[in-house]
């Protein structure tokens, strides 16, 4: 196992942020004292039917507790999480706020320690003995970072930016999430990693991916045009047209995208396209309320 310590690491990119305020010691000593600290597994569903079982089995090796909060699926989930892996699940709407609906969920759990997860995700019984191993040895680390590998269509992508660190386990009063659609972690103290990956299987097909494309691109664009009074279309034509082509050269080329192949190709040109029809969305909301401007 390695654990390095990252207490004087700029997070750039991360979606996360070191604060300067330190989580208190009084809080960090009374969790690592005596008993083995317990971990709270924390998933937000909405009709993962198909998927739920493999993601929260996968944690059965190291959860002493598992959280879900749902968003008022229509299929089985919510009675697979309760009656299959005695789960505490709460049905809450999202309503288009991810970090609230995260933050929910962590203050639902008993444990002191939250491994927050999706339903795409698995662990393996390794990568959950190293989280175990990792807490009993904590100190006065708040949080933890471990890698995830992404399966794209069944493919694993290990370069473009994808494959990297990630805080993915932390001390329950340490961390909280903000920002409503790609939610960020703020920690207060220090962060150490664990070798390890997180297994993410987001899209099998295609489809998923271009549904989920367009509806965050719809949230965004919402968003952006209600803090702004106008919208610029010089921007518009710049991320419509150079900033794709810069993206695309950071990723396949810089970042070795094209190590990956022929799926390291589609996924760089994936994640080329979700912003652009962001920028679309934004350019025809703008056009259809007047806040166009040159």
């Amino acid at each position: 196992m390695m654990l390095n310590s990252l207490s004087d690491r700029k997070f750039k990119g991360s979606g996360m942020k070191r604060l300067d305020v330190s989580c208190s010691r009084d809080k960090v000593k009374g969790s690592v004292q005596g008993a083995m600290p317990k971990i709270s597994v924390v998933i937000i569903t909405k009709n993962e039917e198909p998927r739920i079982r493999k993601a929260l089995a996968s944690v059965r090796s190291f959860a002493d507790e598992i959280v879900v909060v749902d968003d008022m699926s229509t299929d089985c989930t919510r009675e697979i999480a309760a009656r299959e892996f005695q789960a505490k699940v709460f049905q809450r709407p999202l309503e288009k706020d991810f970090a609230a609906q995260r933050n929910f969920g962590a203050q639902q759990a008993s444990s002191a320690w939250i491994f927050p997860m999706d339903a795409d995700e698995f662990i393996s019984d390794a990568v959950g003995a190293r989280i175990r191993e990792a807490i009993g040895a904590a100190g006065d680390t708040a949080a933890f970072e471990l890698r995830r590998l992404n399966y794209f269509v069944g493919s694993p992508i290990r370069h473009a930016g994808a494959y990297g660190y990630y805080v993915r386990l932390y001390r329950k009063d340490c961390v909280a999430y903000h920002g409503p659609v790609h939610e960020q972690l703020e920690v207060r103290g220090v962060v150490s990693r664990i070798d390890g990956d997180i297994c993410h299987y987001p899209f099998e097909t295609l489809a998923p991916f271009f549904d989920k494309a367009v509806r965050y691109a719809e949230q965004e664009a919402e968003l952006y045009c209600q803090a702004r009074p106008h919208v610029s279309a010089k921007e518009i034509r710049y991320h419509l047209t150079w900033r794709p082509l810069k993206t695309f050269w950071k990723i396949y080329v810089r970042k070795k995208g094209y190590r990956d192949g022929l799926p390291g190709l589609v996924w760089c040109v994936g994640n080329v396209i979700g912003p652009l029809i962001k920028w679309m969305k934004i350019w025809e909301k703008a056009e259809r309320s007047g806040l166009l401007a040159p």
